[in-house]
């Protein structure tokens, strides 16, 4: 939390990997780190976790009090640390298995390997077996080795 009087931190070369080093030493096991960075503008430490069940206000805030109140983030950063917890929006694209398996049934907009050219880019999640992704368009149905997708985000549709 923020002290009154809050100054932007200095952060010092290796500052992020020591705060990556104790946000994993506290996070909740049922919680994925998706994302820690600063946010230069703002001099904001900005987490996102996922999980398989999706993440409650009531976990981000738990975590973000254990970060602040963590006795080396304290010594570190004696005039407070603004810390921006939260979990990925629809403009986060989807990293985790667990996160395409939320998902099937969703509409993708994916980014793939070369070899997959002749796949739409806007495809319908159907399955995931294994590691591989089961993905359809017009008829037309396509396996693909998550490793083969180099970004995906999940399309918003309203009917």
């Amino acid at each position: 939390m923020l002290k009154s009087g809050y100054k932007r931190p200095l952060f010092r070369l290796g500052t992020m990997k020591e705060l990556d080093t104790i946000l994993n030493e506290i996070l909740d096991p049922e919680l994925v780190l998706l994302d820690s960075r600063l946010d230069r503008t703002t001099g904001s430490w900005v987490v996102v976790v996922d999980s398989e069940s999706g993440v409650t206000l009531d976990q981000t805030s738990r975590l973000a009090k254990k970060l602040v109140k963590h006795a080396e983030v304290e010594q570190q950063f004696p005039d407070g640390l603004q810390v921006e917890i939260s979990s990925p929006g629809i403009d986060y694209p989807l990293t985790q298995l667990f996160q395409f398996k939320k998902n099937i049934g969703r509409k993708l907009k994916m980014d793939l390997a070369p070899k997959w050219a002749s796949v739409p880019e806007k495809v319908r999640l159907n399955d995931v077996q294994g590691n591989v992704l089961h993905v359809s368009r017009q008829k037309k149905e396509f396996y693909i080795p998550l490793e083969d997708v180099k970004k995906a985000y999940v399309l918003v549709s309203f009917h």
